[in-house]
């Protein structure tokens, strides 16, 4: 399922004919970026070669995907979907206490305030912007 939800989500947006806005025309930015390089894993595969760019273009999701979430409270709401299957399918997962600790760290200090209060600002905003990027490739494996 992964960030299949808030890419769904404008392209359906897309699809009716709304105009997308800049948090959602980066998010997709970087989704084709990724989907450029995992065809570049598949017609040239080269072990290890494309594990940097990987992991930069994971960062650069996640922060895309926070920024989604701090412009419209519906994608905080997706993730939080996301999140909570995600965490509750850790149960095989070699660190998947460590990891479920995360996401519920990232639930209740981010995502319930941002649905309850709206957009963080500021250093705080930033801590958890980074808090994403740091920790989200480990949960989608």
């Amino acid at each position: 399922m992964g960030l299949q939800l808030a890419e769904s989500t404008i392209r359906l947006r897309k699809y009716f004919g709304d105009t997308l806005t800049a948090a959602e025309q980066a998010y997709m930015d970087v989704h084709a970026a990724i989907v450029k390089h995992d065809d570049a894993i598949l017609e040239k595969p080269e072990p290890g070669a494309y594990f940097d760019e990987e992991y930069q273009l994971n960062q650069q999701q996640a922060r895309t995907l926070f920024d989604l979430m701090q412009a419209d409270v519906k994608y905080a709401i997706l993730a939080k979907i996301m999140i909570t299957e995600l965490a509750w399918a850790q149960q095989t997962h070699v660190d998947a206490d460590d990891t479920k600790r995360d996401m519920h760290r990232f639930i209740s200090g981010y995502l319930v305030p941002r649905m309850i209060h709206g957009p963080l600002a500021g250093p705080e905003a930033e801590t958890w912007r980074e808090f994403l990027a740091d920790q989200i490739a480990g949960w989608w494996d």
